[in-house]
Parts: C-alpha cells; sequence; structure tokens
C-alpha cells in the first residue's frame, strides 16, 4: 500500500496551517540540510567560524 495520500494530506493541512503558498523539490533535501545544521551547531559550540574560515 502507497503512503503517497497519507504524506500528501499532511503536506496540504501544514501547508493551510501554515499559509505556505507553494512548495519546492531541491535536489539536495533534508539529509544534506541536517548535515549542515549538525556541522554550523558543532562549530558555533567550538567558537570557530562554521566555513571553516580563519
Amino acid at each position: 500500500m502507497s503512503h503517497l495520500p497519507g504524506g500528501l494530506a499532511i503536506l496540504v493541512a501544514l501547508m493551510e496551517e501554515l499559509d505556505i503558498a507553494e512548495v519546492a523539490p531541491v535536489h539536495a533535501g533534508l539529509r544534506v540540510g541536517a548535515l549542515w545544521d549538525l556541522h554550523r551547531r558543532t562549530a558555533l559550540a567550538a567558537s570557530v567560524d562554521p566555513l571553516g574560515v580563519v
């Protein structure tokens, strides 16, 4: 059984609740965003520039 209808219903409900007019697919996706966030948080905790620039 497909999970598409349930996922779509959740997406539509979130868009309506948060007043989001449109969403766009991205190549990077959640995985890259989560890794970037982890990198930034680690860098901030170590008090260094998140891009590694001195």
